[in-house]
């Protein structure tokens, strides 16, 4: 996806005027652009402005996914879990929690965020491919630890891995 120079001040001048969903899915659209750095710059941009708590939750889960691409995987964790606390019914922040804390070999506590996820409606395809994808990105050692380590803690859920 190219992304071009009128693009881009569209983008801002949406964060700018305080349109918080304009925000969120333009942060959406640089990271899948693998531009983490301009996606973090509309998603703070717009959060520090006031905006509704909803919103406010989306920002802050998808400028900690901005964060993770990044790897600033504390700073991502901590608004990982600011989201969670306003939105705690909303699968995305779990999502992110359960790979931030994989990422951060913290094994088992990935797991729990990623069965939270899954009690809050992420669909089980969604969160596999998520844990694969991290797999993939793992070195061979972390990946047979990760998979022992899912596999003891709940066998039937993640027996698959």
């Amino acid at each position: 996806m190219e992304i071009t120079e009128t693009d881009d001040r569209l983008i801002a001048a949406a964060a700018i005027i305080g349109a918080p969903w304009n925000a969120v899915n333009a942060c959406a659209h640089w990271r899948s652009a693998d531009a983490a750095g301009e996606a973090l710059m509309i998603a703070d941009e717009a959060l520090s402005r006031k905006t509704a708590v909803s919103p406010r939750a989306a920002l802050l889960t998808t400028s900690g996914g901005a964060l993770r691409d990044l790897g600033q995987l504390e700073e991502a964790i901590a608004r990982g879990k600011e989201a969670h606390a306003l939105s705690p019914d909303d699968y995305r922040p779990c999502t992110l929690l359960g790979a931030l804390h994989i990422e951060m070999r913290a094994y088992v506590e990935g797991a729990v965020w990623f069965m939270r996820a899954e009690a809050r409606g992420a669909r089980r395809h969604d969160v596999d491919r998520e844990i694969d994808e991290i797999l993939r990105a793992a070195r061979p050692e972390d990946r047979k630890e990760i998979r022992r380590v899912f596999r003891a803690y709940d066998p039937e859920r993640f027996g698959m891995l």
